[in-house]
């Protein structure tokens, strides 16, 4: 029995390393399963700010058009992969614009990272921004937003990778005792 047992931790710490070499080898397949994901919420659960006078008020009945405002606002990033997915977009227009083909959390503004839009005063060129057809170049963010998620991931990805290789140092240990008390078994029981 106890032979089985550090045979199973053996097999276990060769499939956590299998993982971890498959997660350093293959980052790529989770980048096309979060853009993908991303994607499709994108295109189903968007919905943009409303701006009534000078204020920005977020959407709070659905949860996905609430995180794609919130993570436009505070990363600056526009879409999935850049500002053009929102090309055959079509929204509520924003009272007191003209139509648009970028939501207002597009806008460049001059706030600090990790900061919620609520003013249009915040906004370096909303007019610019919001204008149709075409947006003044430099009055919206151009990068996607996938990556500044992917980035996030890793972040708690380090977490996962740190707590994985204290369970395999302990599985190790484990290991090498049970190997230990094993071959005394066998050494003092003559074969036992």
């Amino acid at each position: 029995m106890i032979m089985n047992y550090w045979i199973t931790l053996i097999l276990a710490v060769l499939t956590e390393i299998a993982l971890i070499i498959y997660a350093a080898v293959y980052p790529p397949t989770m980048n096309t399963f979060v853009q993908q994901q991303m994607y499709a919420s994108l295109s189903t659960g968007f919905a943009p700010v409303s701006i009534t006078g000078s204020t920005v008020t977020y959407n709070t009945t659905s949860d996905p058009a609430n995180s794609w405002e919130t993570l436009q606002s505070e990363t600056f990033c526009c879409g999935v992969f850049g500002y053009t997915d929102y090309a055959n977009f079509t929204w509520t227009q924003t009272p007191g614009f003209t139509y648009s083909t970028l939501p207002p959390t597009c806008c460049a503004t001059s706030l600090s990272a990790g900061v919620l839009i609520t003013s249009t005063s915040q906004f370096t060129n909303l007019n610019g921004c919001l204008n149709f057809p075409v947006p003044e170049t430099g009055s919206y963010w151009t990068t996607g937003c996938w990556l500044n998620v992917i980035n996030m991931v890793w972040q708690f990805d380090y977490i996962a990778i740190i707590i994985a290789s204290c369970l395999m140092a302990a599985q190790l240990i484990g290991i090498v005792l049970t190997v230990h008390v094993w071959h005394r078994l066998v050494r003092e029981e003559g074969g036992y």
